[in-house]
This record gives structure tokens, sequence and C-alpha cells, in this order.
């Protein structure tokens, strides 16, 4: 955070900022703090407010990519789980949610590494050309082997 840009914003500048760092519409920033569009449209052309949206959402992306990260071997250990037949197969459209959340936290925290590393195909779902009722036998394959063990 910068403070020069900081200490230039007023509070009610610096909380527009960050309403808008955010995602909140221009209408619903300026509603919520009692201004109006227009004035908010001339707080967003001058480059100090500009550049502390931006770091604003740096800020936000970079918090996101710490929380994938820090979730990725959990992440991970779900994967390997469910492919071994292990773990609780009880309510296959859980397990299938929490294979989708697994597989994109890890596609998101591997995709930078994978793509230093060497030019490879991702795969942004990995369950993408499967039906349910695939994903669903798939499941039921897995329960199968963990019970035979």
């Amino acid at each position: 955070m910068s403070s020069l840009t900081q200490l230039k914003l007023t509070p009610r500048q610096e909380r527009a900022a960050r309403l808008l760092a955010d995602g909140w519409r221009q209408s619903d920033v300026a509603r919520e703090l009692g201004f109006t569009k227009q004035t908010f449209t001339r707080w967003k052309k001058r480059p100090l407010f500009k550049r502390r949206v931006e770091e604003l959402r740096v800020d936000s992306t970079r918090q996101v990519e710490d929380l994938l990260t820090l979730a990725a071997p959990e992440a991970a250990q779900l994967v390997v789980d469910i492919a071994a037949g292990r773990g609780k197969l009880e309510d296959s459209r859980l397990v299938q949610a929490q294979l989708k959340a697994a597989l994109y936290v890890l596609d998101r925290v591997l995709r930078p590494r994978r793509a230093e590393a060497a030019p490879v195909a991702t795969v942004a779902d990995p369950t993408a050309g499967f039906t349910e009722d695939e994903v669903e036998a798939l499941l039921e394959t897995a329960e199968l082997k963990r019970q035979e063990k």
C-alpha cells in the first residue's frame, strides 16, 4: 500500500476505491457512500484514485493466491483419496463438488509453475466431456475399490 496515495485520498475516496476494487458497481458505490455518480466519475479520472484502486486490486489478488496456495496440499490429498477409493462417498454430488473444487485449486496453484517449467496444456475443467452419470459411475467404482480393501 502506498502511503502517499492513501494520504492524498479523503476517507470517502479511500472507501470508494476499496469498494470499486472489491467489484462493486459505480452506482452502488455512490449510493452506499451518499454521493452522485458524477462525483464518482470525476474521482475515477484522477490518477491517484486510479492508482489506489489498482493497488487494492493487486493486494486482493495476492491474498487470494496465498489462500489457494495454502489450500493446495489438502486439495491434492482429497484428489488422491478419491482416486484411491478412500474416504466417504455416500453423497456423490458432494464428492463431485469437492473434487471439482480441489482440482480448481490445484490448477490455479500449479498453472503458473507448469507454464514456467515447460509448455503443457492445462485442463480448465477436469470433468469436461463427462456426463454427470459418468462421473457418478467413476465415484461408484472408487467406492467399490475402497470397500474391497
